[in-house]
């Protein structure tokens, strides 16, 4: 991985894509890591040095040029690339090659460029001035013949300063005249903010005799300013006393705009950036870097990263672990760490750079992890009440399905003594049993709405699909609902055509009907109509069969229609509540029709208009192919049959029993595991009917014991408060031949024991 900001860098730096920035140059480049390995060299050091680039890049500069070991240009090499000295400027004759040059090194970016020029003409030139104002005003021809053919910019000056010759090339780069020039005309070229500083240096080196070197623009006669490295050199007779002054002019524009742009590059950077050399102190560090980290550039270079950020010098800190990597192992580097003295989140990418340093690009992503760490936190809450909803729903139908039990056991005994009287047509109190009886079948209804609507929510409710006649689920559904629809003297009206099939759960759609129908008959006055309709609509696309429900009765508020199907609502009530219920029955009804694939409208004009529930479900065409008839036998057999109740409730067992007993069946009670197996071993009874929830032992693990004493021979039924779709699968996985909830029905029970 490469940061791409870094790549720029030092492919500008050093694998120099556009030549041109150098290749045009005639002066001599090469560029340098700061151990001395070369990385470039243009066409004009190859001319120079006598070596091709491809014999240079990968050696080192002492290893190609041995003598240099012990020059000047060694010792200022070695304190730019330390950091010590930013830029160095020297001069120097190279025997090997017999040349004189001007050298500038630069440090950059991790990098070590020398800019030269091949001054020997000058050098020459120069020293032809010196023996020519020693010696003859011959000599002086000869020096004014060499400057004069210099490409560089020349001119002399008295000892004074007052300059009294420029070569050609002055006049043709500034469009000046002599006269323009003479004396301190040569101000009239500068930029005049830099000018002060120039005239300060210059003034100085008159009164003290020291060379004057300095870099400034001088303006080009279409207006241009381009940079120049302008050095000044005293000429001293042979007492040591100045007497003249030569300057040279070199442009240095081209270097100075490529040190710009590979500066304006790092500062321009969105990132902060810096550079690490191998002995981990700061030799970069762009505007960026100051910015995010809060320490001043001075505060930095020179200094060791450990000692400017020190929070970061531990060993489980990411910063000391993959920077050292890097360092060590030369590998990049990614990752996202906490910089806790500064409360930030960074984001860094790391790289070795070629002076067995580190290059390092970071961003602040507070913002960007403070946003991460809220959403994760908030998903943590949404998890921790997801799953304290699920909880308390699992609390809620581990109520339910108890209060379901707990209801149904005070229930059983009641309806099993209500039918026992009027087997025994007990004719007084007639009509304070058939109230009774009204009520406890109204409670019944409330215990089995409030456990169908905990199943239908949480998707426990699954459908026992077969194809079955409409007719003959609507017939059924009108015996459910048939004791209120006489209570309350309703005509019935049925047009319900036969053959219409569907693919539904038989029990489920009853549920539904039988719902709709009692919904009707409680909110229809006494001797009210209410209508039973079916028709089905059959095209290319579409099969499907409508039940409308329509009754006279009280209708409902326009307001509340939109509402009517979902859980608790009600019409207003009275507040004797006559009408009765929990609000649940419709929301059974949508849910259960939903599960079908159907759909449940309510439609009315309001108050006391009536309303039509239309049930519309997915019909299929085809015959019934197969019918379970429950056939029951008309009397007991001839050998009566021996019945074993067991129940903890001692008058929910006496009373079934006794019930039994009517029908015709020899019967036992117990009210424990172990009590009944005593009564077991003596009884030998044909039929077990147990309860679930027994004392001691519970029922499943009396059936197992009951089993393992008659292998298999006797039917067990169980006989349970508890009635959802799990309960009946344990059940019948622990061996049991029915389930039953209590209350029982008669009917079913001597059936089933037949």
């Amino acid at each position: 991985m490469t940061h791409p900001e870094f790549t720029r860098v030092l492919t500008a730096a050093s694998d120099l894509p556009d030549t041109s920035l150098f290749d045009v140059l005639e002066d001599p480049i090469s560029v340098f890591t700061l151990d001395g390995t070369y990385v470039y060299i243009n066409a004009a050091g190859e001319a120079v040095v006598g070596m091709r680039s491809s014999e240079l890049i990968g050696r080192n500069y002492l290893d190609a040029f041995p003598d240099l070991a012990t020059h000047p240009y060694h010792a200022a090499f070695v304190r730019v690339a330390s950091g010590k000295s930013a830029i160095e400027r020297l001069e120097f004759h190279y025997a090997p090659l017999n040349r004189w040059s001007s050298q500038r090194i630069y440090a950059t970016h991790g990098h070590v460029m020398v800019f030269w020029q091949d001054i020997t003409a000058r050098k020459y030139a120069e020293q032809a001035l010196i023996d020519s104002v020693a010696r003859t005003a011959e000599a002086e021809r000869q020096f004014q013949t060499m400057i004069e053919g210099m490409p560089q910019l020349a001119w002399r000056a008295r000892a004074d300063g007052f300059i009294e010759y420029y070569n050609p090339r002055w006049y043709e780069y500034t469009g000046k005249t002599p006269a323009d020039m003479e004396g301190w005309g040569w101000q009239s070229v500068h930029e005049p903010t830099l000018l002060p500083s120039v005239l300060e240096r210059w003034q100085h080196s008159i009164a003290t005799g020291v060379p004057f070197e300095m870099e400034f623009p001088l303006r080009r006669h279409d207006g241009a300013m381009r940079w120049f490295l302008t050095r000044v050199t005293p000429l001293r007779n042979d007492q040591g006393q100045v007497v003249r002054w030569i300057g040279i002019n070199t442009d240095i524009d081209e270097q100075k705009r490529l040190i710009s742009v590979l500066d304006d590059t790092l500062e321009s950077m969105a990132d902060a950036f810096f550079l690490l050399d191998q002995d981990w102190r700061f030799v970069t560090v762009n505007r960026n870097q100051e910015r995010v980290s809060a320490t001043p550039r001075q505060d930095s270079l020179g200094k060791r990263f450990w000692d400017v950020f020190p929070a970061t010098a531990k060993p489980d800190s990411l910063y000391w672990i993959h920077y050292h990597r890097v360092m060590e192992q030369r590998v990049d580097a990614h990752f996202e760490e906490y910089y806790a003295p500064l409360d930030l989140w960074t984001e860094v990418d790391a790289f070795p750079s070629r002076d067995g340093g580190i290059a390092v690009f970071f961003r602040d992503i507070s913002e960007r992890k403070r946003a991460e760490i809220e959403r994760s936190e908030s998903l943590a809450r949404e998890q921790v009440a997801r799953v304290a909803a699920e909880a308390a729903n699992r609390m809620k139908d581990e109520f339910l399905a108890m209060l379901g039990h707990e209801l149904r056991n005070p229930l059983a005994p009641i309806t099993t003594a209500l039918q026992l009287m009027r087997l025994r047509d007990v004719s007084s109190g007639q009509r304070e049993l058939a109230v009774i009886e009204r009520q406890v079948t109204h409670l019944v209804r409330l215990v089995d709405d409030l456990l169908d609507i905990s199943r239908i929510a949480t998707g426990k409710v699954t459908l026992s699909r077969r194809r079955l006649d409409l007719a003959t689920v609507i017939e059924r559904a009108i015996e459910m609902a048939s004791p209120l629809l006489e209570q309350r003297r309703h005509t019935l009206v049925t047009n319900v055509p036969a053959r219409i099939f569907l693919d539904a759960d038989p029990e489920r759609l009853e549920q539904v009907f039988s719902n709709l129908l009692t919904n009707a008959a409680k909110y229809t006055p006494e001797g009210g109509r209410i209508e039973v309709s079916a028709a089905r609509t059959a095209d290319a696309v579409d099969d499907r069969v409508t039940v409308a429900v329509t009754d006279t009765g009280v209708g409902i508020a326009k307001e509340l229609l939109p509402r009517v199907f979902e859980l608790f609502v009600q019409g207003r009530q009275n507040l004797d509540r006559a009408e009765g219920g929990l609000g649940l029955g419709l929301t059974i009804v949508h849910r259960l029709v939903t599960l079908h694939g159907g759909e449940v409208t309510a439609v009315s004009d309001g108050v006391g208009c009536g309303a039509t529930f239309s049930v519309t479900l997915p019909a299929v065409h085809g015959e019934i192919t197969a019918v379970e008839a429950e056939v029951m036998s008309s009397a007991a057999d001839a050998t009566a049959k021996r019945v074993l109740v067991v129940d903890d409730n001692e008058d929910a067992a006496e009373m079934l029993a006794e019930l039994l007993r009517t029908q015709g069946f020899v019967t036992r009670t117990a009210q424990d595991g172990p009590s009944a197996l005593a009564v077991f071993d003596q009884f030998k009874p044909d039929v077990a009917v147990l309860d679930i929830g027994l004392p001691v032992m519970d029922g499943y693990e009396l059936a197992r014991l009951i089993r393992a004493k008659n292998l298999g021979a006797i039917t067990i039924l169980a006989l349970t408060g508890y009635g959802q779709a799990e309960d009946r699968k344990r059940t019948a996985e622990a061996g049991f031949d029915g389930h039953l909830v209590k209350p029982v029905d008669l009917k079913l029970l001597a059936a089933l024991l037949r």
